[in-house]
């Protein structure tokens, strides 16, 4: 399978759209980046670290409750484990789509 120059330019165009939708200030703005110089592995990065807190505070409350903390809820628990496993799983998503993209575009002729 020949992938033909027209078809590569189809591409690079839709890449250089998203590119220049991605850099828009709006955009930082929606996901909440400050500074619009940040780099997509910084921002990965960071979900990655929330995330890891969330579980981690997810776990601590769970303890917590299991030792007989009244100050703790059961809903505390649940909501804390709850918002831990989403964040959990976009950020699995998003590393499942990278790798996704990696391998395709490696495996693209040249």
């Amino acid at each position: 399978m020949e992938i033909s120059n027209q078809g590569i330019d189809q591409v690079l165009q839709q890449i250089r759209s998203f590119q220049s939708q991605v850099d828009a200030p709006q955009f930082h703005q929606e996901i909440g980046v400050n500074n619009s110089d940040q780099a997509f592995g910084e921002l990965f990065s960071k979900t990655i670290s929330q995330a890891n807190e969330q579980l981690q505070e997810s776990s601590q409350l769970k303890k917590a409750y299991d030792m007989g903390d009244e100050s703790v809820s059961l809903i505390d628990v649940m909501i804390a484990g709850q918002k831990a496993d989403v964040g959990l799983q976009a950020t699995l998503q998003v590393r499942n789509r990278l790798l996704s993209a990696y391998q395709d575009i490696m495996n693209m002729p040249v």
